[in-house]
């Protein structure tokens, strides 16, 4: 009797559905570690031949998937969210991942594969998975570095096989025909005034200046280590690394943040685009910046290097 795999892939914003009618093939056991050995050998030759780089096997996510497929097996339901709501970047995170970085997650299930778990089956789970446009997407996306894989396969012939994938992502509002290239911190400074000054100009508002010196102190107050932990009530950090004579020079100073995840490594000028927008579409932020009494802006970025970044504006208003 042919076995029937069905699957499921999850990405950061798309749940698909996919089915096949696929034979098992009976062979000895295989142990897990040669399981998702080749498990990620598929994935790659499958990157490979679409000029993307190789994954990594990663034991935090081989214990996610494990961990997926073992409780789908013991609880018998099939999908990305567990009974409780725990998703694949839960999975993650309590097998000690980065909470910063990129998730996705296809799953399959096989009723007919014969017991036990093995080799064998992977080749026709790898095509059924290549075969929907949500898993090869998965398999096949850009800002993933590294691969984890889980399989259990029981006496009644049901078997549970879950592929993770996780890595820093890519930078947001990246258009399709954009590289992502490294930009330096002058640069950034100048393209969130120069789109500053556009929403000003709009508005009818008068251009702002930058500020060397406001960007630099905020450059300063960006860890280099610890990134998560960064908190914006250290507005007074700001205050006590500008020089004595700019500290004279400003008659108020506004300072606001914000952060992304599945971000990428490298400061872009998509990232740029990419907080500007939220500022500009946020009600108070968007107020602070049009604000008429405000003269000067600086701007600094920093990333954790896992896909993590966060990145401040610092507006004001000279004596």
């Amino acid at each position: 009797m042919p076995a029937t795999i069905r699957s499921l892939a999850l990405s950061a914003a798309a749940l698909l559905l996919a089915a096949a009618n696929l034979p098992c093939l009976a062979q000895d056991a295989d142990d897990i570690t040669v399981i998702q050995a080749r498990a990620l050998d598929l994935v790659n030759q499958s990157r490979e031949e679409h000029g993307l780089p190789p994954l990594a096997l990663e034991d935090k996510l081989n214990v996610a998937a494990q961990s997926h497929a073992n409780d789908m097996f013991t609880r018998r339901y099939y999908g990305h969210a567990s009974p409780e709501g725990l998703t694949a970047a839960d999975r993650y995170v309590t097998a000690g991942g980065s909470k910063w970085r990129l998730i996705a997650e296809n799953i399959a299930q096989c009723s007919g594969c014969r017991p036990p778990a093995r080799v064998g089956v992977l080749r026709r789970l790898h095509a059924s998975w290549l075969e929907s446009p949500g898993h090869r997407r998965n398999i096949l996306r850009e800002g993933i570095t590294h691969f984890g894989f889980g399989m259990v396969v029981d006496a009644e012939r049901q078997l549970y096989a879950v592929q993770t994938f996780a890595g820093p992502g890519r930078s947001r509002s990246l258009q399709a025909d954009e590289a992502q290239a490294p930009l330096t911190a002058e640069e950034q400074a100048r393209q969130v005034l120069h789109r500053f000054n556009q929403a000003r100009e709009q508005s009818g508002g008068t251009p702002l200046a930058s500020s060397p010196a406001l960007t630099d102190a905020a450059r300063t107050i960006l860890p280099d280590d610890g990134l998560e932990q960064f908190d914006l009530a250290r507005r007074e950090d700001l205050l006590d690394v500008l020089p004595p004579a700019e500290r004279r020079r400003w008659r108020s100073i506004t300072v606001f943040s914000a952060d992304c995840g599945a971000c990428g490594t490298i400061p872009t000028a998509a990232d740029v685009r990419f907080f500007a927008e939220q500022w500009l579409d946020d009600p108070s932020y968007r107020q602070a910046v049009l604000d008429t009494a405000v003269t000067h802006v600086g701007f600094a970025m920093a990333t954790n290097g896992e896909g993590m970044k966060v990145a401040l504006a610092v507006l004001a208003r000279e004596m």
